[in-house]
């Protein structure tokens, strides 16, 4: 996967005015289909700030039952399937208000979000499971330059799978064990702490937003949008199709999906980024996430093909 870094050429589109919505726009077609919204207020005055305690509740039940170990196939066909029925979400959750996800970090120029969004998948995964401490901060240069055996480019783009299956069967290092150095060469430390990672497995999701939904439930979620030169503008809000490009071919961009908001009148994505804290809402940004439906691909195509991978520690 091609990378779209956070350094762009200056062009006319981005001298347009952009407008993004806000947590209190007026409803579209697709709050139509969510029962949430009736539960909200009718005004439809609600923000993240004043769930955030039914949120913070939420999380801290799916942070309890992700802690234990799943096998793949259980966790494969409770994520991954043709129905679902409202009741299996949550209304509700946000993986960083447990603390499991770490600082955000800057990728600069490289094209590697692929290593940036499967690191801070990892790193979630170790505070989840309490594996290592203190830092369970993890580096992704060792992902850059030591994973190409494993199909990724380092600099030149990859995929979130590559690295853990690199993982899996060599490890990680600690970020101040393998920092980054430029310019980008070959591997100079090949083996990390392997045997905190050697149960490592993950699952690919289907191609729809429910399945994303769904293994929320248990975790972040690493996963490719497609965007263009009018998301580097973002700010805050709720980010919809007109801010991203519907073209799955145009600007593939990896990151890690930390949460979602159903009970927000536009129900929407939370996201983590990697080009620093500088970057849309300290480094996070909200993605609508449009009909609740299993025919659903996901704006900025989130959902549009079988890439994205949840991450986990399987049971012995």
């Amino acid at each position: 996967m091609r990378d779209f870094s956070p350094s762009f050429p200056t062009v006319p589109l981005l001298e347009k005015k952009v407008e993004f919505r806000s947590l209190q726009s007026k409803s579209s077609p697709s709050e139509l289909r969510n029962p949430y919204l009736q539960k909200a207020p009718a005004r439809g005055t609600e923000t993240f700030d004043n769930l955030s305690s039914e949120i913070r509740l939420n999380t801290k039940l799916a942070h309890s039952s992700a802690r234990r170990r799943y096998t793949l196939k259980e966790l494969n066909s409770s994520i991954n399937k043709d129905h679902y029925e409202i009741k299996e979400f949550m209304s509700g959750i946000n993986w960083t208000l447990v603390t499991v996800t770490g600082k955000i970090k800057r990728q600069n120029t490289c094209g590697a979000c692929y290593a940036y969004s499967s690191v801070a998948g990892l790193e979630a995964l170790a505070n989840l499971h309490r594996i290592r401490k203190p830092s369970n901060v993890f580096s992704e240069m060792q992902m850059i330059e030591c994973s190409q055996d494993y199909l990724n480019e380092g600099c030149g783009g990859g995929m979130a799978v590559f690295v853990f299956n690199y993982v899996k069967d060599t490890g990680v290092f600690e970020e101040t064990d393998y920092p980054i150095q430029v310019p980008y060469g070959s591997c100079r430390k090949q083996a990390g702490q392997k045997r905190d990672f050697d149960d490592l497995d993950y699952v690919v999701l289907n191609a729809n937003v429910m399945s994303i939904l769904k293994a929320l439930q248990y975790g972040p979620v690493v996963a490719n949008f497609s965007i263009d030169n009018i998301f580097r503008m973002y700010k805050s809000g709720v980010l919809d199709k007109k801010g991203c490009s519907q073209v799955p071919s145009q600007h593939s961009h990896s990151m890690l999906i930390v949460g979602y908001n159903l009970r927000s009148h536009i129900p929407y994505f939370i996201v983590r980024n990697s080009w620093g804290e500088g970057w849309g809402s300290k480094g996070y940004f909200n993605l609508e996430i449009g009909p609740l439906s299993v025919t659903n691909k996901g704006y900025c195509n989130c959902a549009a093909k079988r890439v994205n991978a949840f991450p986990f520690l399987a049971s012995r």
